[in-house]
Parts: C-alpha cells; structure tokens; sequence
C-alpha cells in the first residue's frame, strides 16, 4: 500500500473512532472505537514519518527526521493543552476537536497523492 493510502486509511480510522467516542454509552462501545482510534493514530504515525523520510534526500534523512519529532512532539503538547482547555468547556469537544483535525489530515494526504499523480501526469 502506497504511503498517502496508508495516511489515509489511518487517519480515516482515527477520525471515526475520535468522533464515535462521545456517542458510546456502553464499555465494549466505548474500547472498540478506543481501538479503532488505536490503531489509526499508529497507521498515520508510520505513514507520516515514511513520508517525510521519502521526500528528504538521502544525505537530509537525519535532519529530516529529527525536525519532523520536534515538531510532531510540540504538536503533542499543544495538543494536551488544547485538550485541557477544551474538557472546561465540555468533554465533547475535545473529541469532536481530534476527531476533525484526523479528518482534515487525511484529506492532506489525499491532496498530497493528487498532486504527485497531477505532477507525473505533467512530466509525462
């Protein structure tokens, strides 16, 4: 599977269980779309970094690499602040918030596959 399919398909997956969270009234409603979650954070979180490994030049790897951790992990903890700030208002939103914000990252990813199919078409 392609890496932009891969980012898709967790961020899909991330998406639905964030945004089914606060809609599940039972424990085994509530640990499946736990696992859905789960598993669409750990999806996007290697499709992601693959695709920052692809795009950089060999000799960026490292750098590459390093830059995206950093900003992968300042994105955590803004994140946990924003969560923090959004559970005063009402639990709701803060799963309404990642359920959206997974869902917008996997429409990166579907624009990003557009373009470098759009780009190879115009080499063509």
């Amino acid at each position: 599977m392609k890496t932009s399919n891969l980012g898709m398909v967790g961020h899909t997956l991330m998406a639905a269980g964030m945004l089914s969270l606060p809609l599940m009234d039972t424990l085994e409603g509530f640990a499946l779309t736990l696992l859905f979650t789960g598993v669409g954070m750990t999806v996007s979180e290697l499709a992601t970094s693959l695709v920052v490994s692809n795009e950089a030049s060999e000799a960026q790897q490292g750098e590459a690499m390093g830059m995206y951790r950093s900003v992968s992990m300042g994105s955590e903890l803004a994140a946990v602040a924003l969560g923090s700030v959004l559970i005063m208002v009402g639990v709701h939103w803060v799963f309404l918030a990642a359920g959206t914000f997974a869902a917008v990252a996997g429409y990166g990813f579907r624009m990003r596959k557009q373009a470098v199919a759009r780009a190879k078409l115009a080499v063509i």
